[in-house]
């Protein structure tokens, strides 16, 4: 047998079980947005008091005091709601998160330095903060520039925004400093 064949064989089976960053995205934001315990199509007041349906999506930009408030609000997406609708608005809001992470310049020069699992946690801070609260985690996003990537997992931590969703923040800090989602793996569906 070549060499070339040898190298072929041992590797081909590796490359077919890489997923694409939208596939790891996809996963991770399931686990990490979540749904209402409710269902799926449950409008509710999310952590900061916005109006939410599915996987994060919100129904509006103004904040509401409690679940019904919020389902008033989203009347108009729990009228249209499905698990596939809701699937597909993630996805939606994954390609418009990869667009501006792609187009923003600090954190595009994050992004290709990283390999697919960071990506994944870049776009989904994207998700979290909008590309501009994530353009102004200046330090973090420099070192990952600059592949410092302990450095900008230790400088993420330092934030309001790990102050308002720690857990999250202490999983995506991982994965970032360790390129692997350790004992979450299973919740990420990595």
């Amino acid at each position: 047998m070549s060499k070339a064949l040898l190298v072929l064989l041992i590797f081909l089976p590796y490359s077919f079980c890489q997923k694409s960053v939208k596939e790891l995205a996809t996963s991770l934001l399931k686990f990490e947005e979540g749904t209402h315990k409710n269902g799926i199509c449950y409008a509710y007041k999310d952590s900061r008091g916005f109006p939410t349906i599915g996987y994060g999506k919100l129904c509006s930009t103004k904040t509401v005091a409690n679940d019904a408030e919020a389902r008033t609000a989203c009347k108009s997406l729990v009228s249209v709601c499905s698990a596939a609708k809701a699937k597909q608005w993630l996805s939606d809001e994954i390609n418009s998160k990869t667009s501006c992470v792609q187009t923003t310049a600090n954190i595009k020069a994050a992004y290709d330095k990283a390999s697919n699992y960071r990506k994944a946690i870049i776009i989904s801070m994207a998700y979290q903060l909008g590309c501009a609260g994530l353009s102004g985690f200046k330090k973090t996003l420099s070192y990952m520039a600059n592949g410092q990537w302990a450095n900008a997992a230790t400088e993420m931590l330092d934030s309001a925004w790990n102050r308002q969703t720690p857990n999250r923040a202490k999983r995506h800090s991982h994965v970032i400093r360790y390129n692997n989602c350790g004992d979450f793996c299973s919740n990420y569906g990595w």
